[in-house]
């Protein structure tokens, strides 16, 4: 094992051997029935009164306002020409280079993991 920046880390080669271990088992095969149910249990009390669209932001669309959101979304018709249009605007968007570590990426992949965020800033 060696240290990495955020702590200790496996080797690749035990990393490897864990990978082909863990292959193809369940969560129950691995930890057994009783840590499976207690994480199924924490899981479902985490999500209840979650919409997929709607994450971490339960109460916050009346059922009124999330039925005429799915209606404006069915009518919703993009053509070639727009998505065309997309594609060439996306193209033309700055590329941004890390002061720190010098990687060169989108806007906001770097806002997210370089600047201020970046590993390698001292």
């Amino acid at each position: 094992m060696g240290k990495g920046v955020s702590g200790w880390h496996h080797s690749k080669e035990t990393t490897m051997l864990l990978s082909k271990q863990r292959k193809g088992k369940t969560y129950e095969e691995m930890y057994g029935p009783e840590k499976a149910l207690e994480k199924s249990q924490k899981h479902s009390k985490t999500m209840k009164g979650r919409t997929p669209w709607n994450k971490g932001r339960t109460g916050i669309y009346s059922e009124e306002h999330i039925l005429k959101i799915a209606e404006a979304n069915r009518r919703r018709v993009v053509t070639d020409e727009t998505k065309l249009k997309q594609s060439e605007s996306h193209k033309n968007l700055p590329k941004l280079t890390c002061p720190h570590c010098g990687k060169i990426g989108g806007w906001g992949g770097m806002k997210a993991w370089h600047f201020n965020n970046c590993k390698m800033k001292k």
